[in-house]
């Protein structure tokens, strides 16, 4: 074996236990090249004895690239202004020979690896690491989680040296049986196909290293301790010690606002009943009421079956029903066929029929509103890896689809035209300190928009979204605000006194193209405010207070929104 590093013991006690006072230069000597390299330390950090051993030991990195393996250093001595080391930078070894025994190279041609030739180069230790480390992962994640990788057969002549590359795979190892420690319920199935795992298939390396941080992500479970893995001959048992976790919740919320119309304080709110595995496939189903006032209602139902036989694919379902007092009503029924990988996110297929029709309206309101039915197919993509559901302290979590179809206007097929809407969600939630002081950034986007090459198109207020509130910008009115786009995005400091209890800052700050009265009107709008979480023994316990800025409204006490809710578990 040959010595890469070599620093006498008595100068690696001086580095550790000595201050280099107020040197500030370095200078190295290799004397069997008779060169010395000179370096300026960072202010402030010259004076650690500890930081001189890693400059010294950094400096030689580079040589061990160019192939000089056997540089270094072997005293060093020091005065007030500089640090003086000695060393040698020894010869630069080449490969004259580097190739692979002949069942080494059965099976990396079988596995479609081809290993380069390194005749008459330069050795570089960390492209031959980078070399030895892919071919590993490559058969670990194969069935062989035990092959190793050496050089056998190793020759050196002054700085030619030859070897040979030999692989030992060692059985290959198949996946056997998934066992479930603890009181969690759930079809078993559905654990494997979550994990990416089948009983009988290939040992993979790089799934189970992802399998307590897949079962992290779920609300519905907590984990004991890490899951363990035993090898038998030449198959493998899973063991996960997992426990149920609540995480069906109900929660209510109402808000008070000033209509300006009518000049009185208002209340308007919403419910929403969550269910999650209750019929223990890893499903979720939501039912959301609305009310935000001025005799508006929403009624959403959604739900999301991931692995459904199975498989690594699901299905996601949503329908509204969204009626405007009198005025309108709209219906938009959702289905989506998913497709997850094994890296936490998964890929959508959307197929979206929106319809909207309205009564007995004035000749005043034709132009505004429209019969319009459409029906839309794209794509989505999801990706998450938010360490909670409902008060997250770390992760991201990615939204997006792009939809495109044909919307009809029922009074007359001659109008038909295109319509594309697209959306992405993205939030992300850093630690500042700990889990006491988090960072949250949110940007939420959409853009809807019609054409045809032929005839002038436009969208009606009742195809418009409706903005405002605590689910887009706070400060406003619930869904006051029109649009066909907007970009919001948002920034919270979460102070966490204890577990789920604390206080947080919020600002929203977006870019809405908006429409009032029959005309665009686009706007900057500012939500500012703050908010509470309180843990109680009936829920989570929220309240908020929000001032709004845009759309004729000023940073106003009267125009400030109050919104409280709870949020129990069951």
């Amino acid at each position: 074996m040959m010595n890469f590093f070599r620093i006498p013991i008595l100068l690696i006690f001086c580095l550790l236990f000595h201050k280099v006072s107020i040197s500030q230069e370095l200078s190295i000597t290799f004397s069997d090249i008779g060169k010395s390299f000179k370096y300026k330390l960072p202010p402030n950090k010259h004076s650690d004895s500890t930081f001189i051993a890693k400059t010294l030991y950094e400096f030689l990195l580079p040589l061990y690239s160019k192939g000089y393996l056997s540089a270094s250093i072997d005293s060093f001595c020091f005065d007030s202004t500089l640090v003086r080391a000695y060393g040698i930078m020894g010869l630069q070894y080449r490969w004259v020979r580097f190739k692979t025994d002949s069942i080494s190279q059965f099976w990396f041609n079988n596995f479609g690896m081809k290993i380069p030739r390194n005749e008459n180069k330069i050795i570089n230790p960390r492209r031959f690491a980078r070399l030895t480390n892919t071919i590993i992962k490559r058969f670990e994640d194969s069935g062989y989680p035990f092959a190793k990788v050496e050089l056998d057969s190793v020759k050196i002549s002054r700085n030619e040296v030859s070897a040979i590359l030999r692989l030992d795979k060692d059985p290959k190892i198949l996946i056997d049986t998934l066992y479930l420690k603890g009181n969690f319920k759930v079809n078993h199935r559905h654990i494997m196909a979550l994990l990416s795992l089948k009983k009988g298939e290939p040992y993979s390396e790089s799934k189970i290293r992802l399998i307590d941080q897949k079962l992290k992500q779920q609300p519905y479970l907590s984990i004991i301790k890490p899951a363990e893995v035993e090898f038998l001959s030449n198959t493998a048992r899973l063991y996960c010690y997992l426990n149920n976790k609540i995480a069906s919740r109900f929660s209510g919320l109402a808000g008070f606002y000033y209509d300006k119309k009518d000049g009185e304080i208002k209340l308007n709110g919403n419910l929403n009943l969550l269910l999650v595995n209750a019929m223990k496939n890893g499903e979720k189903i939501n039912f959301l009421w609305n009310a935000p006032g001025k005799g508006i209602q929403n009624l959403n139902v959604e739900t999301d079956w991931p692995y459904i036989f199975a498989s690594q694919m699901g299905v996601t379902g949503s329908f509204s029903l969204y009626k405007h007092d009198s005025t309108y009503i709209t219906i938009n029924p959702k289905l989506s066929i998913s497709f997850f990988s094994q890296n936490r996110d998964r890929f959508l297929l959307n197929l979206d029929y929106k319809s909207t029709s309205f009564s007995s309206i004035t000749l005043a309101q034709e132009s505004q509103y429209s019969n319009t039915s459409a029906l839309l197919y794209g794509i989505g993509y999801e990706f998450n890896s938010l360490n909670g559901l409902v008060l997250p302290t770390q992760g991201l979590y990615l939204k997006s689809s792009l939809n495109t179809g044909i919307r009809k206007l029922n009074q007359s097929n001659k109008f038909n035209s295109n319509l594309i809407e697209g959306e992405i969600l993205v939030k992300g939630f850093v630690p500042l300190h700990e889990n006491r002081l988090i960072l949250a950034l949110i940007s939420n986007s959409k853009i809807k928009g019609v054409y045809n090459s032929t005839a002038n198109t436009k969208l009606y207020e009742n195809e418009m979204y409706r903005i405002g509130g605590m689910e887009t910008i706070r400060g406003f009115n619930q869904e006051e605000i029109l649009s066909q786009a907007y970009s919001i995005a948002s920034a919270e400091i979460h102070l966490r006194i204890s577990e789920g209890s604390g206080f947080y800052l919020f600002a929203d700050k977006g870019f809405v193209k908006g429409y009032e009265s029959g005309k665009n009107n686009d706007a900057w709008p500012l939500g500012l405010g703050i908010g509470l979480n309180l843990v109680t023994k009936s829920g989570l316990f929220n309240l908020s207070y929000a001032l709004g800025e845009g759309f004729g409204q000023s940073i106003s006490l009267r125009d400030a929104k109050v919104h409280f809710g709870i949020s129990t578990v069951f």
